[in-house]
């Protein structure tokens, strides 16, 4: 769908749509006219002599976008030929989210079937041939999405690219684009308007990371960051998901090293760089240390959000200091090698990178030693007295007994400990013995709270409830189709 120069959106429509009616070349197209009154009659006409039903299937209704003014007269044509005339249908597709609010005193029947997902290879394998290996961490990077998937497997694009030419066509390349004095009216950024353009390029570091950070936690549907919303998937409560793959890509070239000098956000720089390298590494990684990683990067997420909202951390970690003063706290990361075995090593390590590091600062310590004992990782917090202050935190999934973890007294230097399970547990509980430091996440709901919206439904007891229903003979895709057609 284009647009010719001095064009209506109307015009261009009944363009498009009068060729599909009759036999043109694709050259002819560019020099048709369509009258919207002629198209109708003959529309009307078909219909009657006829007796037939007309549908209209408009595939990516998202390229319909613009102002009030501009579509206005688009809508009415399709709301009076295919919404309030009898035996017409509209059928549409899109990558943004649609809301519709019907009218209970409506006449119109509207159905709504949205992606299906799959997070079974053994289902999501039918779509390619037999050599062809689905692993683990390539659903979850794509959060069970048949179509990313296949458009991933079989080389039809490559994220980084896609993203990078969104980059370069919405916010770095604003030569010769039409103007739009109507743009902020519309309650929609209009990436055609010069003036509007340059003033988000300038508040991309703050106004654009503050909501598609809000996005990834909670789900909320941003102004600014509506964006975005090409790159997202709508889960069943509505709320806006990122895949793994695209969280990276628009953290890192939209604020990272890889974003243009002029947005790059200096002091987050090695966070994002971490998150981007966790997510390139977990497409080889075996299901259980994908968990690992998971979890990782919904810590950093929650930090960065405290760095830019001042809210409190899921964590309490920073639950003494002022919220003000949580605000703008530095958030940065670091290793252990796989050199250092045991936890006092660990601990004379963080010592001494801590000693480098500005005062109120929060830093996530990764464990390389698989072997390491108790924790998979570390974070420190120097506040700003200068003093250092340690938590661990242990992310286990599949048949590990978590009364055997938590029963375990962390060294005295940590201050709390925290378990994150990546299998829901079969019942509530309580821990005989439990020591008071460790804090457990065992249900659904807790492990979700802290993985956000976003990362959410990689949740690993989806695998295991998956696998529970193939013995059933039900999957995914089928369950979510034939609810959606009820």
């Amino acid at each position: 769908f284009e647009q010719r120069e001095g064009e209506t959106m109307l015009n261009a429509f009944t363009r498009a749509m009068a060729t599909q009616l009759i036999d043109t070349s694709k050259f002819d197209t560019r020099f048709i006219f369509c009258d919207e009154k002629i198209l109708e009659d003959y529309i009307n006409k078909q219909c009657e002599n006829s007796n037939k039903k007309f549908v209209l299937f408009i595939d990516e209704l998202n390229k319909l976008k613009g102002n009030y003014n501009n579509t206005v007269r688009l809508n009415n044509f399709l709301c009076r030929n295919f919404l309030d005339k009898e035996n017409r249908y509209l059928v549409v597709t899109s990558h943004y989210p649609i809301e519709l609010f019907v009218e209970t005193d409506s006449g119109r029947g509207v159905v709504s079937v949205d992606l299906p997902f799959s997070y079974n290879e053994k289902v999501l394998k039918n779509m390619f041939q037999q050599t062809t290996n689905v692993g683990d961490a390539e659903i979850l990077s794509c959060m069970g999405n048949p179509a990313l998937l296949y458009s991933l497997k079989t080389n039809q694009f490559k994220p980084d690219e896609v993203y990078q030419v969104f980059l370069n066509r919405n916010f770095y390349n604003i030569e010769n684009k039409p103007k739009d004095k109507d743009a902020s009216k519309s309650g929609v950024i209009d990436i055609t308007n010069e003036k509007m353009i340059n003033t988000y390029k300038n508040d991309l570091g703050i106004a654009f990371l503050r909501q598609f950070i809000d996005v990834l936690l909670n789900g909320n549907v941003a102004v600014n960051a509506k964006i975005f919303n090409r790159f997202s998937i709508v889960d069943e409560n509505n709320k806006i998901c990122f895949p793994l793959m695209y969280i990276s890509q628009i953290l890192d070239k939209t604020w990272g090293s890889g974003a243009n000098k002029d947005n790059s956000y200096d002091i987050l720089i090695p966070v994002i760089e971490r998150i981007d390298n966790i997510v390139k590494g977990i497409k080889i990684l075996p299901f259980y240390l994908c968990w690992e990683n998971i979890i990782e990067i919904a810590i950093l997420l929650r930090f960065i959000n405290t760095h830019i909202t001042g809210e409190i951390d899921p964590f309490e970690i920073l639950f003494h200091v002022e919220q003000i003063h949580r605000k703008g706290i530095n958030v940065t990361t670091a290793v252990i090698t796989d050199d250092i075995k045991t936890k006092e090593d660990a601990k004379i390590e963080m010592d001494r990178q801590l000693e480098s590091i500005n005062p109120h600062t929060v830093v996530l310590f990764k464990v390389y030693y698989n072997y390491f004992p108790q924790f998979d990782g570390f974070i420190g917090y120097k506040d700003k007295e200068g003093n250092k202050h340690y938590y661990g935190y242990q992310a286990k999934s599949g048949k590990t007994k978590v009364g055997e973890v938590v029963r375990e007294a962390p060294p005295e230097w940590i201050e709390k400990a925290f378990l994150f399970r990546g299998d829901k547990a079969k019942r509530k509980r309580t821990i005989a013995d439990q020591n008071p430091k460790w804090r457990i996440y065992l249900s659904t709901e807790a492990m979700k709270n802290i993985l956000g919206t976003s990362l959410a439904p990689l949740y690993p007891s989806i695998k295991y409830f998956l696998q529970k229903k193939e013995e059933l003979n039900v999957d995914n895709v089928t369950k979510t189709t034939t609810s959606n057609k009820k």
